[in-house]
Parts: structure tokens; sequence; C-alpha cells
């Protein structure tokens, strides 16, 4: 048993130093023969840019304000006479329209025939009175011509004997009764009512059967000829738009857009026609007339433009010379661009005359062509190193 005890211990002894040595061979073989990974260049500093190129150019402003359609024309029909509906024009509906001159409704005008007829009686008879006066004063003059030596001459006894009175009474009978004559014709004139010009009818208030009088509204209607838009600006857009020489008058075409599901649709054009004298109710903003010709008649198909529709007004302004056309992200905080030269940014200030969509139009003391650098950079120093990405 001894002996086998210490034949193991003469075996760990011997397996020890072994290990060791297989060991510090591995160790020295992984040095040796290590690969050493290759040097990756120093990093550049400078950011990478993305630029554009800009030259000055002329171009026109365009000015954009808000506002709701109106009709040029809106009026509450009312009757002047009295009397029940007969007829209506079939398209006395809401949203129908009429021409000018076409009957919009009929009042029941047989009192208004009678007393029309009373009326042209009337003046016969006042006609025949007048006649058979003139008659009397020939009788009256010869009869004073007669008798003038035996009257004291007084002028109020003249009047008399000649009958001048009477002949005055039956001329007043006449003036009288042609004036009623005329009013019977117009009462009943006005039993038919028409459209004053070319109209859309808002609101209907009346049917076959009512009785209305002049206190009776028998609807709401509004001219189709010319539509008008009170457009609402900032008051430095005014000096911006081009108008005929009187400023008073201004006659610029504009673009009209509805909005239909968040997107701005053309719908037609109109004229500039003047500023007005008071800003909005908000006391910031400017104020300018629009009108619109035909409104309702469609454009390639475009939807017309409706009463109460809240749209967007395009205006072409004055042009401009030696403006930078940039992308609107271009231009920088405190109203400044960054351009690149000799690989060095530099910040520009500059000044913005307007914006239209996505771009904008500045000016600046700048040479013929620049490059600006349309890439963010968190931490921007004037005079840094920066590289395109061409």
């Amino acid at each position: 048993m001894s002996f086998e005890i210490s034949k193991l211990k003469s075996r760990k002894f011997i397996s020890v130093p072994i290990i060791i040595v297989i060991s510090l061979i591995v160790a020295f073989t992984l040095i040796v023969f290590k690969k050493v990974p290759p040097k990756s260049p120093p990093r550049s500093s400078a950011p990478l840019v993305k630029v554009i190129q800009s030259k000055p150019m002329t171009t026109q402003i365009s000015i954009s304000g808000y506002g709701t359609v109106e009709s040029k024309q809106m009026i509450e029909l009312r009757s002047q006479v009295s009397g029940y509906i007969t007829e209506v024009n079939q398209n006395f509906q809401e949203g129908g329209r009429i021409k000018a001159g076409e009957v919009i409704l009929k009042i029941d005008d047989r009192d208004y025939q009678s007393a029309l007829a009373q009326a042209k009686a009337q003046l016969a008879k006042a006609e025949f009175e007048l006649k058979l006066e003139e008659g009397n004063q020939i009788v009256a003059q010869k009869e004073w011509e007669l008798l003038n030596k035996d009257f004291k001459k007084s002028t109020v006894g003249e009047d008399l004997v000649l009958r001048k009175p009477h002949l005055a009474e039956k001329q007043a009978a006449l003036t009288a009764a042609q004036s009623q004559l005329s009013k019977a014709e117009l009462d009943l004139q006005r039993t038919s009512i028409t459209a004053p010009y070319d109209l859309i009818i808002l609101e209907k208030l009346s049917e076959v059967g009512k009785f209305i009088n002049s206190q009776t509204p028998i609807g709401t209607v509004a001219g189709t000829k010319t539509f008008q838009i009170i457009v609402r600006l900032p008051r430095k857009d005014l000096d911006s738009l081009a108008f005929n020489g009187n400023p008073n008058a201004y006659d610029s075409h504009v673009e009209i857009y509805q909005t239909f599901s968040d997107k701005h649709i053309f719908t037609t054009t109109g004229k500039l026609i003047r500023f007005l004298g008071d800003v909005d109710k908000t006391g910031r903003m400017a104020q300018v007339l629009v009108e619109v010709h035909d409104p309702l008649d469609s454009i390639n198909g475009n939807t017309p433009l409706l009463i109460g529709s809240f749209v967007r007004v395009d205006f072409q302004g004055k042009k401009i010379a030696d403006v930078y056309e940039l992308p609107r992200e271009s231009l920088r905080e405190n109203s400044q661009i960054w351009t690149l030269e000799n690989s060095k940014l530099k910040k520009v200030d500059v000044e913005e005359i307007f914006t239209e969509g996505d771009k904008v139009f500045v000016r600046a003391n700048l040479k013929n062509e620049i490059t600006v650098i349309t890439t963010a950079i968190k931490t921007a120093l004037d005079g840094m190193n920066v590289k395109t990405s061409e």
C-alpha cells in the first residue's frame, strides 16, 4: 500500500513541470505569431455637409392671404303688394339659379285687375268732366264780355264769372285720376316678382298658397355675376402688391384655392380691386377686396366657388431684383445663411424678402454666385473647416 501511494506522488511531481513548460510554449507562440491590426488613419474633425449653388435673380413676389367668399349682391326678397301666392318658378328652391328678368313668383292679381279697371273708368270720367268744363269756359267768357260793362271790375268777381275755380278743380281731378291709374298699373305689375339680376336662391321662405305682404320675407338671394372676398394680409405685405398706379384702385390678377381634405385645390381666378381703410377685428391684419366674376362657372372642371367658403388667395406682387432663391431650411437663426468659401463655413447676414412654399428669397451683399450649406450643424462656428459630400 505504501508503495502505491509513493508511486502516485512521484507521478504528480513529474506532471506539474511538464504542464508549465507546455503553457510557456503556447504563450510564446501566440505572442510571436500575433497579427498586428492595421492602423486606421486619424479621423477628420471637419463635418460633412451638402451644398447648393445660387445666383442672384429677378422674380415676382408671391403673397398669400385668406378670406371668406361673399356675394357682392345679397338681398332679402319682399313683395311690394299683398296677396296669395299663385305660382312660383320651378327653380325657386335653395340652390336654384334664376336669370335676370325671369319671374320668381306671382301673386293673385284679380283685385289689382279690378283696381286698374276702376282707375281707368275714373280717368275717363275726369277727362269728360274737364272737357265739359272747358265748354262752360267758352260760354262764361262770352257772357262776361256782354255783361262786363254792367259789373264793377273785380279780379275775384271775374274769376267766378269765368268759372276759373271750376276749371282748376276738373284739372286737379284729372291729375288725380291719372296718378291713380299709374299706381294701379304699377301694383298689377308688382304681382309678378322678377329677378333683378342673375341670382341663386340661398333661402326659400314662401310657397304657393301663402299670403304675403310688404312685411313678409319671401327668401334670401345672391347675385351670381360677382362674388367678393375680403382677404386679410400682414400690413407689411401691402407695399409688395402690384397695382396700376392708383394706390386706391388695384387691378391685379389673383388665384383662388379652396381647401378639400387639407389640400388647397385651385378653383378660379379673380382681381384685386382695392385695399380697405381699416384693419380686421384683431387689429393686426390689413384687408383687401378681391372680386371674382362668374364664380359659379367651373374652370376646366374645377369646383365652383361657393358662398361662405374659406379660401386662400395668392397675389402676384411687384418684381424684385438681386435676390437669391434658397431652400427654406438653409435660413438660420438671426436671419443668417452659411456659405462655403475655401472649405470653410462663413456666416452671412441676409434680408428675408418673402417665402413661397419650401423656398425662401433673400437679399445680401454678396458676389454673383454663392455656395450655400444646407446641412444642419449642431455647433456651427464662423471659419470652421467643413467638407462637402461630393
